[in-house]
């Protein structure tokens, strides 16, 4: 039993971590603090903060994982999402993923999966036995 679930565990860990650090590596690309990266859910094991302020932890289950943006919040209306913003001076305004264009906080939340998609690509593209054979497409007339 031990020769299954070890493996899924070692497999689950990297495909999380990489989808995890596709949102990470864009909102540090476009100035959104990241305060948590988290590979598992529930009680941290250990963990360590980085030079930027994340903080980097391995959790118990290890079933998912998470980035927290700094400010997010569970925010439902404008007047909450308004006052929210107002507790925050003009400096810390500037890493709040909310506030950030349209476009850019698109590319944080689609990095995750996107990076998955890469991965999937590397692994079949660099195994052997995978055949890529070409069919050409036939259109109806």
């Amino acid at each position: 039993m031990l020769n299954s679930i070890l493996p899924f565990l070692v497999l689950i860990l990297v495909v999380v971590f990489i989808h995890e650090y596709g949102h990470y590596y864009f909102a540090k690309k476009y100035g959104v603090m990241v305060t948590d990266f988290s590979i598992g859910f529930g009680k941290e094991l250990f963990g360590w903060n980085d030079k930027s302020g994340t903080r980097w932890k391995i959790c118990w289950i290890p079933l998912g994982g998470y980035v927290k943006f700094f400010g997010d919040r569970n925010v439902f209306s404008e007047s909450e999402q308004q006052e929210m913003i107002n507790r925050y001076n003009n400096e810390d305004k500037k890493r709040l993923f909310i506030l950030k264009p349209l476009y850019q906080r698109s590319l944080i939340v689609a990095a995750g999966p996107l990076a998955n998609f890469v991965l999937a690509i590397i692994i079949f593209s660099s195994d052997p036995t995978v055949p890529i054979t070409l069919q050409p497409i036939l259109f109806a007339h």
